[in-house]
């Protein structure tokens, strides 16, 4: 498939050594943006460096068919197989799989792969898909790059990463061809240019090319391309604009199509100079300024554009090129054909939430000529795209005509709820109810009816939907579709203030998404976890719950980062973490303000006065409390209750459902009524409440110790003597690559290091390429292990400010430690000795490693020797032990022929004596000290 293949070198193809040199250099960075308009070498740049690069390459060449991430990580999936092996559920994944889902998903697969990858995507020109592309480099960790190239910068909000180091631009200035590489590609055309003309093209790749290979007639792009074109034979001049209805050339689909062109035709086109891609398998891609010039030839003859067209069409729905199909049937007005593909196509955009394709995709044709349930999903893509006017106005038509389907109604019900309307919210899904033929179900009208029930009081109404959604999601097994069933039962529960089977819905959907990888949709629950868990005043799940939101989703999830800054604003005022909190507060504003989010806004209004009356600013808290308005009764206590712990004023009359609210109050009224202070003290979370709210009560209350609740830590125990093992919480984390377990040992035992530190120590001072790119794979291997040990997004392994390091959430232990031990007991000398007589890393031989081994075996000598002098009856085993590892140690062997006649073994004494005499006299021609002999000799054995 030539979307895989390297582009091979084309004819006159200049090299380019200068640039090849800015694209291989920048190692470190994760994103290379080749951003230019068209005629700049961009994809010819790409084809040389994947073809002389020693790292291993994954091309993938986009076309009309990769519209959206979903396409593109298929295409990158199945490009980069044969380093991340099979990956079934990227290959074919759920249309609905969410675009964050699909970078954790590659990601993961990345983390495993043995080598550093450099993913080429040429040419993107959707910035949806750069966009995510982006997102994605940044995603794949320790030494991976994507490539890209496009005609523009603008819109991907790079500065920050060029600025990190993280990304690289080249653009047209950078691409230009220079005075060595002009001159050799003139040279390699045997062809002069005047000065003039160099002047007027400065350096353009294509005008350079063109110019090249034409008769100098230079007055615009046209001429140029003309210019070539003039050059080739008679029939291939006439007959060539016919397969400008290709978008890639080959001499078999020129045939397919019926074009008039001669045999041999292709050979000509690549002598003429003409600009064209080598795909390989004798496969060209035409360049754009080529095609567009030869299509508005081909359109002069409207007949043989259609039948061509025609004739493209159906070749490209053959090869399952569907998009590319309907646009072409499209253009010749072929509506049958069209819709026979755009309908579940368009089917598939909505699944998806691709409103701007759905537009696309079917105003390809008059309006007039699609089918009603067409027209309803047009009007709903163009309301979705900003066009609410036109879409809403074509919805009511169709309700008017009696041409509206049901999830034509429930576009309708979802407008009105939007617009605060529950009674017309809940008119619009009844009328779409009442088309349903019997047992028939449409999910998008549940949805409406029961939040307009819910919102009018009719709490049977919404259960009763809830209920419907549900039994028909457990029919038809789909997952998604239960999770979100599961979601509905959430709305109900919530309604009816049932918190049990609250968290039981709000739990089970949780686990369907994590399950699917839908990381986005999973942190939605883990927020409304966490939202429940803080009403009810239980700091540890609200904990708990916040762990489980990853801090790297997109930045355009508002909604998602406004709530979970609220949260760990809230988690913050508990802990009395206020400048935490306040920053965390500072973060979901700039969300909550961009997606105008107004009940955000007055929520995180309100914990920031809070935060900033427990700091003890209280004329700040004041002021803003001052400025605050809001029509939410429970928001309106929040702001009274605020007041009156300052001023002292009586409390909210409205009673509030969150439990630290409802404390506080209590707590309010206590300072008034002493009955009511030994009920609210003995509350678990009174010790939490800041001592200013609670001094002011009884002397008893003056006694409460207050505890703060530490975040909890990981123990990860790293066992160095003996096999390597790791442990998280207890738990095996299998580490598969040798220096990633080397990595993990020398973070464990010097907390941090550079990137030149940690190479040096691996690889014995080695500084080669090679060596650090390997370091890259250990790297990214590690994080991955202890990810998966983890069990969260959060990055066990981050690198910051210059230094790798382990997480400060591990609480890291290693069996190998040499710190000067305290005072030790004779069972935790035994312990250790045992520990330490087991060589450090075995099988590893790098020379921090054996200088470790070394102390390790010195740290074991000593154990042995301060146990053997602590247990008098195993002395004799404990001194043997230690002569095998030290066999010329002597207190060692002193220490055995004493511990021996201690314990009545004089026989074994004298023998221990003779191998003793015998060592010294062969190693080093020495005898034993004689004061040793003199106190043997005193001791009554003979042979001294």
């Amino acid at each position: 498939m030539t979307s895989f293949l390297i582009p091979r070198p084309g004819r006159f193809e200049v090299t380019r050594p200068t640039l090849l040199a800015r694209l291989a250099e920048p190692l470190n960075a994760q994103v290379i943006l080749l951003a230019a308009p068209s005629g700049y070498g961009k994809s010819t740049l790409l084809a040389q460096y994947a073809r002389s690069t020693p790292r291993a390459t994954v091309w993938c060449r986009l076309t009309e068919t990769h519209t959206h991430p979903l396409d593109v990580a298929v295409l990158i999936a199945r490009a980069a197989e044969r380093h991340l092996g099979a990956q079934p559920h990227l290959i074919e994944p759920d249309p609905r799989t969410p675009e964050s889902a699909l970078i954790e998903t590659l990601a993961q697969a990345f983390l495993n792969a043995s080598v550093n990858l450099d993913v080429i995507v040429d040419p993107v020109d959707d910035d949806r898909v750069a966009r995510w592309l982006i997102q994605l480099a940044l995603a794949l960790g320790e030494g991976h790059r994507v490539l890209i190239s496009r005609y523009s910068a603008d819109g991907l909000r790079l500065a920050r990463a060029v600025a990190d180091g993280q990304a690289v631009i080249l653009d047209a200035t950078d691409l230009r061809l220079d005075e060595a590489e002009t001159k050799s590609l003139l040279e390699a055309r045997g062809v002069t240019l005047d000065d003039g003309l160099l002047e007027r093209l400065q350096g353009w790749p294509a005008g350079l090319a063109l110019s090249a290979a034409g008769s100098q007639r230079h007055v615009s792009t046209e001429d140029l391309v003309r210019d070539s074109l003039d050059s080739l034979p008679p029939d291939v001049q006439r007959g060539l604009p016919e397969i400008s209805v290709l978008d890639v050339w080959s001499e078999d689909d020129a045939r397919q199509v019926g074009a008039h062109l001669p045999d041999g035709w292709l050979a000509d086109v690549q002598r003429s100079g003409l600009l064209l891609l080598p795909l390989g398998q004798q496969q060209f891609q035409p360049h754009r300024l080529l095609r567009d010039l030869l299509e508005q030839d081909l359109r002069r003859h409207p007949d043989r554009w259609k039948a061509l067209t025609l004739a493209a069409a159906r070749l490209a729905e053959q090869r399952g090129e569907r998009r590319r199909a309907a646009r072409l049937y499209a253009s010749v007005q072929a509506t049958a054909e069209f819709l026979r593909l755009a309908v579940p196509l368009a089917s598939e955009f909505r699944s998806r939430g691709e409103h701007p394709l759905t537009r696309q995709l079917l105003e390809l044709v008059p309006t007039a000529e699609l089918p009603s349930d067409q027209r309803a999903r047009l009007a709903w893509a163009m309301i979705e795209t900003g066009d609410s006017a036109r879409g809403e106005a074509i919805l009511h038509a169709l309700r008017q005509g009696n041409q509206l389907l049901p999830s034509g109604f429930a576009s309708l019900a979802m407008l009105a709820g939007r617009r605060g309307d529950p009674d017309l919210q809940e008119q619009y899904a009844r009328e779409g109810l009442a088309l349903l033929k019997p047992g028939e179900v449409e999910p998008a009208l549940l949805w409406p009816l029961a939040y307009a029930s819910v919102k009018r009081g009719r709490l049977p109404v919404a259960s009763e939907a809830a209920d419907t959604l549900m039994s028909w999601a457990r029919q038809q097994g789909d997952q998604v579709r239960l999770a979100e069933a599961w979601q509905l039962q959430a709305v109900r529960y919530r309604a009816a203030h049932d918190p049990d089977r609250l968290a039981q819905a709000l739990r089970e959907a949780r686990r369907i998404y994590d399950q699917l990888g839908w990381t986005a949709r999973a942190a939605m629950i883990s927020l409304d976890e966490a939202e429940l868990a803080a009403q009810a005043g239980d700091i540890p799940e609200l904990r708990r719950s916040l762990s489980r939101v990853p801090t790297n989703l997109e930045r355009d999830l508002h909604l998602l980062h406004a709530r979970t800054g609220l949260l760990r604003g809230t988690l913050a005022w508990w802990d009395a973490d206020f400048s935490l909190g306040l920053a965390a507060l500072d973060r979901a504003d700039r969300h909550a303000v961009s997606g105008q989010l107004r009940q955000q806004q007055e929520d995180l209004l309100l914990r920031r006065a809070d935060l900033l009356l427990a700091q003890g600013d209280v004329d700040a808290a004041l002021r803003l409390l001052d400025t605050f308005s809001t029509s939410d009764p429970q928001r309106a206590a929040y702001q009274v209750l605020m007041k009156a712990l300052v001023t002292g004023g009586p409390p909210p009359g409205e009673r509030l459902t969150d439990a630290g609210l409802a404390l506080r109050t209590q707590g309010l009224l206590a300072r008034h009524d002493p009955r009511l202070s030994r009920e609210v003290q003995a509350h678990p979370l009174w010790p939490l409440l800041p001592l200013a709210e609670r001094q002011p009560l009884t002397p008893a209350a003056a006694d409460v110790t207050v505890t703060r609740t530490e975040p909890p830590t990981v123990r990860l125990q790293v066992t160095t003597l003996g096999d390597l093992a790791a442990r998280v919480d207890g738990v095996t984390v299998p580490v598969a690559l040798a220096k990633s377990r080397e990595l993990l040992v020398w973070l464990a035992l010097h907390a941090s290091g550079t990137r030149d530190e940690i190479v040096t120590a691996l690889w014995d001072g080695s500084a080669e390429e090679r060596h650090v790119e390997y370091f890259k794979v250990a790297v990214r291997r590690l994080r991955g292990a202890l990810k998966n040990a983890l069990g969260t997004d959060a990055d066990p392994l981050p690198y910051r400010e210059g230094r790798y390091r382990l997480d400060t959430t591990f609480r890291v232990e290693v069996d190998a430690r040499l710190d000067p031990s305290p005072s030790l007991t004779t069972q935790e000398l035994a312990r250790q000795f045992q520990a330490f007589t087991q060589p450090f890393m075995p099988g590893s031989d790098s020379e921090w490693i054996e200088d470790l081994r070394a102390q390790c075996q010195q740290r074991a000598i000593t154990l042995g020797l301060a146990l053997a002098a602590a247990s008098e009856a195993d002395a004799p085993t404990v001194y043997r032990q230690v002569l095998h590892l030290d066999p010329w140690n002597d207190p060692a062997h002193q220490g055995l022929i004493h511990s021996l006649l201690d314990t009545d073994r004089q026989a074994e004494a004298e023998q221990a004596l003779r191998a003793y005499r015998r060592l010294l006299q062969d190693e080093f021609g020495t005898a034993p000290p004689p004061e040793f002999l003199l106190r043997l000799q005193r001791r009554g054995l003979p042979s001294a």
